[in-house]
């Protein structure tokens, strides 16, 4: 069964941050919206669906944070991943008790966002999958009867009704905050000759 995916949604006032985000994500094939400000975001979100959010903490007007406190209200399952320049330890425990599915230290690589962003498509895909079998079916199918039955891939089963929780890595050999990335993670990215360029537009920005 194939699904489409709504767009992404990129926030940022940054704007050579805002085409490095759009090129990599389009080059995945994501489709993308991005604009420059929390206000503008929140008027884009009342018009249209979007399967998850990538914010800067610091914006002009509102701030991320105080965005991401709209969005837990108004949207409270719409995962959210923060970025920002001015990474602390302290800042990223507050962006995750916030709501925050992650918090990514610019410069990061490219790897490290396409991972999250990953993780989330795969949870929205499901759910979208599940909502079609019920509307076919006409009655309440669960998420392991689209999964299927083998350990594997139960074990990776998303359940729709936890919300975007289901987005957070938890992943103990990767090192958060700009401090590295787990080299045991295979990037899905692209191949090196083409990502060094995407690698340094990414990390280029602080």
């Amino acid at each position: 069964m194939s699904v489409k995916l709504p767009p992404l949604l990129v926030v940022d006032d940054e704007k050579n941050m805002r085409l490095s985000l759009e090129a990599v994500m389009a080059e995945e094939g994501y489709e993308i919206r991005a604009v420059d400000s929390a206000e503008a975001a929140l008027r884009l979100l009342e018009q249209e669906e979007f399967f998850m959010i990538i914010t800067d903490a610091r914006l002009n007007g509102m701030s991320g944070y105080e965005f991401l406190g709209q969005l837990k209200q108004r949207w409270p399952n719409l995962p959210v991943l923060m970025i920002t320049a001015f990474a602390t330890p302290k800042l990223a425990v507050e962006a995750i008790k916030a709501g925050a599915i992650d918090y990514l230290a610019k410069p990061f690589a490219p790897e490290e966002l396409l991972h999250a962003v990953a993780r989330c498509a795969e949870r929205h895909r499901l759910i979208l999958e599940n909502q079609e079998l019920r509307a076919r079916a006409g009655e309440p199918y669960r998420l392991d009867q689209i999964i299927g039955e083998s350990p594997g891939p139960r074990a990776a089963a998303i359940d729709p009704d936890r919300g975007a929780d289901q987005c957070h890595r938890v992943d103990p050999g990767r090192k958060r905050h700009g401090q590295g990335i787990d080299r045991r993670r295979p990037s899905h990215f692209e191949p090196a000759e083409r990502r060094s360029l995407r690698s340094h537009q990414l990390r280029g920005h602080s």
